[in-house]
């Protein structure tokens, strides 16, 4: 934009320590001494925490970002084409094979 500086469009929290996604899985032995006391008759635990995330919709930026997208990820028709020319090269293959 005009103010030159870069703009943020996710960003997650800023506190130190805090994790966007913090996933944690426990399995403890039935048979430990622990089992009845630590863990409270618990085989598995899942523990998911998931901190804040933040999306800043800009027009200039989303349409900036869908304009270079559109410039490096090949249309349909030329994915198209490509997968047209990759069967018809096998067919070619095969014939070639079934002809020796």
């Amino acid at each position: 934009g005009s103010r030159k500086k870069p703009l943020h469009l996710i960003s997650s929290s800023d506190k130190p320590g805090l994790d966007l996604l913090k996933v944690e899985y426990v399995k403890a032995d039935k048979s430990g001494p622990s089992f009845q006391t630590t863990f409270e008759k618990t085989e598995q635990t899942l523990k998911v925490a998931f901190s804040s995330l933040n999306l800043l919709l800009q027009t200039q930026a989303l349409l900036s970002s869908i304009n270079y997208l559109t410039t490096i990820i090949p249309s349909n028709d030329q994915r198209s084409d490509s997968k047209e020319v990759q069967i018809s090269d096998e067919k070619r293959q095969k014939n070639s094979a079934l002809q020796k």
